[in-house]
């Protein structure tokens, strides 16, 4: 049987998409698999806008419709670890105002979840957020993270 080229669409309405993706940049899956689903949306006429501490190792920042936005860790002499949950949600909302992103999408409840909550709750945050998250079964076995992370999973319009 012959195949038919059709039209593949981009969205109900055919209006791109501002998406908003965050994930670990590493070499590892969480990277690799937002830069590939951040490509194939850019492909299609979305906009794309990564929000992470440093660009996803096979992100191609010359790609059209992609966009990298650093989250900036607070360094303060006060606490022994940097935080990066509160500096994430920080970024994602003033992502989501200035490019009026309609879904947040993010890798990793553990803190990506979270931050998109803290995030969630100003008003001018995305509609809604993903959730990708291959090692949910590792953040429930330290209890009291797992029960933070999946009250916000819960807490934000979720589609997962």
């Amino acid at each position: 049987m012959k195949k038919v080229a059709t039209k593949r669409p981009t969205s109900r309405t055919d209006k791109p998409l501002s998406v908003g993706i965050t994930c670990y940049p590493s070499v590892g899956g969480s990277g690799i698999v937002a830069s590939q689903l951040g490509a194939e949306l850019a492909m299609a006429g979305h906009k794309i806008h990564f929000i992470s501490y440093e660009p996803p190792f096979r992100l191609d920042r010359n790609q059209p419709n992609v966009q990298f936005h650093q989250v900036q860790l607070n360094e303060y002499n006060l606490f022994k670890y940097p935080d990066y949950t509160l500096p994430l949600a920080v970024k994602m909302v003033e992502v989501a105002s200035t490019f009026r992103l309609d879904v947040l999408h993010v890798h990793y409840a553990v803190p990506h979840a979270t931050a998109a909550f803290l995030a969630h709750v100003a008003p001018v945050a995305a509609g809604f957020a993903t959730v990708w998250d291959s090692r949910a079964h590792e953040s429930g076995a330290y209890q009291p993270i797992w029960t933070v992370a999946s009250e916000a999973l819960r807490r934000v319009n979720l589609i997962g």
